[in-house]
């Protein structure tokens, strides 16, 4: 017996609606070595159409059924939440980042194949992920599509300031040699992102609580003891200190604001 039946086949071709990705999200997803394809195949099937005049309603129900999969779908849109704000693949150690080992990065994305990939950089030595379908930003940055799976850049961007002040701060504490290169190799990774969203991120209680906690005294001495100058050291003059400055304005109006308050 022919399997998938030529019913079935045909099936697929009429939900994908002319969208090519929809047909190859399906067929990765079938592929899963963890399920068995018929089984995987048959919840493809009781797909229904969201009604209204929505031309991606059947890839967004794909897209929603396959991501109810993940086991911590917290984590999952944490760290696709980094590529859906333009970090390049390369720029980024995710398993250093998220402070998990490369086989837990797999495992956390194990029943995400058909949408994402975890790829190992053997020349850098960096975990980072391949998202398999552009549109799968367009989903998730779509609150009417994605729903519950939805990633506001502007909150998913706070949260990621505070991870990124977190992620180079233990550097600090081992680098007691005159040596930089514990905090630019970690800063170097994420670069980019600091200098793109560093400047515009939203500034809320607990940043600006890991930021003043940012351990500044530290790296002067780890600056002052340093033979060689590092040109990631532009972190500390070029963006994070205006960070900083940023928010002491931002507390200084709140204080004022309600010291005014309170005068009239």
């Amino acid at each position: 017996m022919v399997w998938p039946t030529p019913a079935v086949v045909e099936s697929i071709v009429q939900k994908s609606s002319g969208q090519f990705i929809y047909a190859a999200t399906v067929v990765r997803f079938v592929q899963s070595i963890r399920h068995l394809p018929h089984h995987r195949l048959e919840i493809i099937l009781k797909l229904r159409p969201v009604q209204g005049d929505m031309p991606f309603a059947q890839l967004d129900a794909l897209y929603t059924m396959i991501l109810s999969s993940a086991v911590n779908i917290e984590r999952v849109l944490f760290a696709i939440s980094v590529y859906s704000l333009r970090v390049e693949a390369n720029d980024l150690d995710l398993s250093r980042y998220m402070s998990l080992d490369k086989e837990e990065i797999e495992i956390l994305f194990c029943d995400l194949g058909a949408l994402v990939s975890v790829e190992w950089n053997e020349k850098y030595h960096k975990t980072s992920l391949k998202i398999l379908h552009a549109s799968l930003h367009d989903f998730l940055l779509d609150p009417m599509r994605s729903k519950d799976f939805y990633i506001s850049l502007d909150a998913y961007r706070t949260k990621h300031m505070i991870a990124i002040l977190k992620y180079i701060t233990p550097q600090l504490g081992e680098s007691d040699a005159p040596n930089l290169s514990p905090v630019c190799s970690r800063y170097a990774d994420i670069q980019y992102f600091c200098e793109t969203n560093f400047p515009i991120c939203e500034i809320s209680a607990e940043l600006v609580h890991q930021a003043f906690s940012f351990p500044l005294d530290q790296l002067f001495n780890i600056l002052r003891k340093a033979e060689i100058a590092y040109a990631n050291t532009d972190f500390l003059y070029f963006i994070f200190l205006p960070f900083i400055q940023r928010m002491v304005k931002f507390i200084s109006a709140i204080f004022d604001y309600k010291l005014t308050d309170w005068y009239l």
